[in-house]
């Protein structure tokens, strides 16, 4: 964990449903997307995480957090030729990419970019 100092903008999955709280038998929705580094440092090892970094290639071998998955623009765009510019790849090819990221239905996932990398991308990512 060479650094977490560096600006996380973080985003949980909305599938992220709290078990307590409940009233009338609807669940209770996370009411932010944002985590801080205290809250992600605390849940490093859970099982369900899975950590997404957009960014530079080389920055992440560099150092990232601990179990994070690298995800570039290329990873959830269209392939050149194959349709517009940074067109979102077809579902099937997004839930290909993310099962291999380790993202399942019961995920909690946070998305982060590296220290140049700006919060776009990671919208993308999160939209994707």
């Amino acid at each position: 964990m060479k650094r977490i100092a560096f600006v996380l903008t973080v985003m949980i999955f909305a599938s992220w449903l709290a078990p307590s709280g409940r009233a009338a038998g609807k669940p209770k929705v996370q009411e932010s997307l944002i985590v801080s580094t205290e809250w992600l440092a605390a849940h490093l090892k859970d099982e369900s995480l899975v950590l997404l970094q957009v960014g530079d290639k080389d920055e992440y071998l560099a150092g990232h957090i601990p179990g994070a998955q690298f995800v570039t623009l290329a990873d959830i765009s269209t392939p050149r030729g194959s349709g517009l510019t940074l067109e979102l790849p077809s579902v099937g090819q997004l839930e290909t990419l993310f099962e291999k990221l380790g993202v399942s239905d019961n995920s909690r996932i946070v998305v982060y970019f590296g220290k140049d990398w700006g919060v776009a991308y990671d919208a993308r990512v999160f939209y994707a």
